[in-house]
């Protein structure tokens, strides 16, 4: 988090503004930077009296010197790295006492990546290495999947994840989610909360969020619907997974998600009961092969060379309808990708958007049923945007478009788990069974 981007400054200047005239600010990491801080500048010019930085280190959270630097601090803001280093070196110690007391006092608490991801009341703690969505979709008690709920815990309800669409953690955020039952004995659900680049969610201590910047933030919601199939070694199931994407000016309420008021380009989705009568064919789909995105009725391409490279929305073949297929999903470099199939399914409505990777093959019958191989590796990522409430586009005159995508539905299949792709019901393993 730059503080001299416009949305930088945006953010700085509601911090600023919660914490009272003149507050000092202090800006914590775990390890020293290369260069000089622009955030310290930029909160000094955004209006604080000052602006220090701290570094604590793994083995100082528990020294006088690092509680003492946060004395009359009204703006806490914790940087980016690794929230491993944070979780193990400061939990419990009065480096965690006195950010909890700025924010106790009426202050500010705030965080960019890593400093975001230790703000909810669960924490993705990355205390090993950093869970890839291959790793998550492969076995959901990866040894990198490390959820604790005794760190900060300031905002109540709700698990954060950052590098969100640039990194494809939609895929990673749903398996957060089924393996935070289990640090509750009552088996309580969070809400997810996924933060694009250049995002941020500005939330007060009632609960009311407002989200900032360039890009989206996107909200998972576990169901009464929802059905979790996890075991050691096995790829991953979960069903009905509730997801919204909210664009920047989007204001609602923590942790229930509800929505209160939009930006101007989220309007009512205008068929929210799309009904899809088509014929099918039978096709098998392997999502290591980049020619079956050509499948569905849209399909993401890429064009172009080198830097000007870039991906675009295209007609598919239509040999599965009513779908947009996305291989090679998961990986480095999915950004444009994954934001280009995301515009796709925000300017048609009604689409199912299949991502899938190596190691997951789906099989489609002539019924329309659709399942994932028993033999696959890998789970499918599937968005299902019929019955969507509100959609729009945001296009920045030199970045990627950004969407706004209200009450779509997000399953996780696992091998033998399917959907009929004209209900677009979920189907059991016993259920799926082809000849």
């Amino acid at each position: 988090m730059s503080g001299n981007s416009t949305w930088g400054r945006e953010a700085f200047a509601w911090m600023v503004a919660r914490a009272g005239p003149l507050p000092k600010a202090v800006v914590i990491g775990a390890v020293p930077l290369d260069e000089p801080d622009d955030r310290l500048h930029a909160l000094r010019r955004a209006g604080c009296s000052a602006a220090e930085g701290l570094i604590v280190p793994e083995s100082g959270g528990d020294h006088d010197a690092a509680a003492k630097a946060f004395d009359n601090t009204r703006i806490a803001f914790i940087r980016g790295g690794d929230q491993g280093r944070y979780v193990k070196g400061w939990r419990g110690t009065k480096t965690e006492a006195a950010l909890r007391h700025v924010f106790d006092s009426g202050g500010v608490v705030a965080g960019t990546s890593a400093g975001c991801a230790v703000l909810g009341e669960v924490t993705y703690s990355a205390e090993k290495n950093s869970l890839t969505p291959e790793e998550a979709l492969a076995d959901p008690f990866h040894e990198d999947l490390t959820l604790v709920r005794d760190f900060l815990g300031l905002v109540p309800g709700v698990l954060f994840d950052t590098h969100f669409t640039e990194r494809a953690r939609f895929a990673r955020l749903p398996v957060l989610l089924a393996r935070s039952r289990d640090l509750f004995d009552d088996r309580r659900d969070m809400l997810g909360l996924g933060m694009d680049t250049r995002t941020a969610a500005a939330v007060i201590p009632d609960g009311s969020c407002t989200i900032l910047g360039e890009g989206a933030a996107t909200l998972m919601r576990l169901s009464e619907k929802t059905i979790c199939d996890l075991r050691p070694g096995h790829s991953p199931t979960i069903t009905h997974v509730r997801c919204d994407m909210l664009l920047a000016g989007t204001t609602l309420a923590l942790p229930t998600g509800v929505v209160a008021t939009r930006p101007d380009e989220a309007k009512p989705n205008p068929h929210p009961d799309v009904v899809d009568e088509s014929a099918f064919e039978a096709l098998k789909l392997d999502g290591g092969r980049d020619e079956d995105a050509a499948a569905g009725i849209l399909r993401v391409a890429r064009e172009g060379e080198g830097d000007q490279a870039t991906w675009r929305i295209r007609t598919g073949e239509g040999r599965l309808p009513g779908c947009l297929v996305v291989p090679r999903a998961w990986g480095r470099g999915v950004w444009e990708r994954t934001a280009a199939a995301q515009h796709a399914l925000t300017m048609q409505p009604g689409l199912l958007g299949w991502f899938i990777g190596e190691g997951c093959t789906i099989e489609v019958d002539a019924s329309g049923l659709a399942r994932v191989h028993a033999e696959s590796t890998s789970s499918a990522v599937v968005i299902d945007t019929r019955g969507v409430t509100h959609t729009g586009v945001r296009q920045p005159e030199s970045s990627r478009p950004k969407v706004h995508l209200e009450g779509a539905t997000l399953h996780v299949l696992g091998p033998g788990w399917g959907l009929d792709l004209r209900s677009r019901a979920v189907l059991h393993p016993a259920m799926t069974q082809m000849p």
